[in-house]
């Protein structure tokens, strides 16, 4: 599957709370794997959102945070963007999850590339 970096950055506070959850046990095996092989491109975007952060900002020490200055956050803000809209290719198709599964609909939203909703009939 084809997805931006900004889709799998707002997917994962979602899929880390799914695997978290007691689901079937397939279910829970595909869910790890797909967690597993964003986490190599959550670790390549923190890489370069780092780099950023230090061509723009600097480091405040005591709150071990970057502080970007007004003058430099429009360009910070501008690569930033760039950086979200990259496409990357997951090996990886997305996971039939019943409504075992429990998210919020905010947390439903980021995950709609990663997930199909396959719901039961009442």
């Amino acid at each position: 599957m084809t997805v931006t970096l900004g889709e799998i950055v707002n997917a994962v506070p979602a899929l880390n709370k799914a695997v978290e959850q007691a689901l079937p046990v397939r279910t829970s095996y595909q869910l790890a794997r797909l967690v597993r092989k964003i986490s190599k491109e959550v670790g390549t975007y923190d890489a370069e959102r780092i780099k950023l952060c230090k061509r723009f900002g600097k480091l405040d020490e005591e709150k071990q945070a970057y502080n970007i200055p007004p003058e430099s956050l429009s360009g910070f803000e501008r690569e930033m963007n760039e950086l979200l809209a990259q496409e990357v290719e997951i090996s990886a198709d997305p996971i039939s999850v019943t409504d075992e599964l429990r998210l919020s609909a905010a947390e439903v939203m980021t995950v709609e590339k990663f997930l199909n909703f396959n719901f039961k009939e009442e």
